[in-house]
């Protein structure tokens, strides 16, 4: 990532949601990564494109000033928190990028396992989910959401329980 190009990366949150980053070296000359979703709080979830050595907002064409990239405001992209580096790597944790959730629309379909009887389903076919311990959970019937949703840390004890 110290070419000075956009690279793009997607994790997928528990509930599916896919959430789109990149990383790029805002200066050739130095070390200074702009580390954001890849989303505008103005023009929403289209991302961006890099033409050239010019990094442009999809939605409404706006070249962005690449050494601005990693500041929030305009059409930049929308910073992530909580990122570190060193000489070897760059970690952002899981927490910051489930934190721009709100920012894309996409869901997967993926495999989730129901807590409460441990059957296999897909997320985008559960008709019952529920937020708990910082986590969406899937349920193969009322019967196991009802049961999870009156004692949930009987399920999932190492969660965080929310307020």
């Amino acid at each position: 990532v110290r070419d000075g190009k956009l690279h793009r990366f997607v994790w997928v949150a528990d509930d599916g949601k896919a959430i789109r980053f990149f990383i790029i070296n805002r200066y050739p000359d130095k070390l200074r990564f702009g580390v954001v979703f890849d989303a505008c709080l103005l023009c929403g979830d289209q991302g961006y494109v890099m033409e050239g050595n010019q990094v442009i907002c999809v939605a409404c064409g706006v070249h962005i000033f690449i050494p601005s990239i990693g500041k929030p405001g305009g059409c930049n992209p929308v910073p992530i928190d909580g990122w570190r580096n060193d000489d070897k790597e760059l970690t952002i944790p899981g927490a910051a990028l489930a934190g721009g959730g709100n920012y894309f629309s996409t869901v997967l379909t993926i495999n989730v396992t129901d807590p409460v009887d441990g059957s296999t389903l897909t997320n985008t076919r559960a008709d019952y989910k529920y937020s708990y311990g910082g986590k969406t959970w899937f349920f193969s019937s009322e019967a196991n959401y009802d049961r999870f949703r009156n004692a949930p840390e009987q399920f999932v004890p190492d969660a965080v329980k929310e307020e």
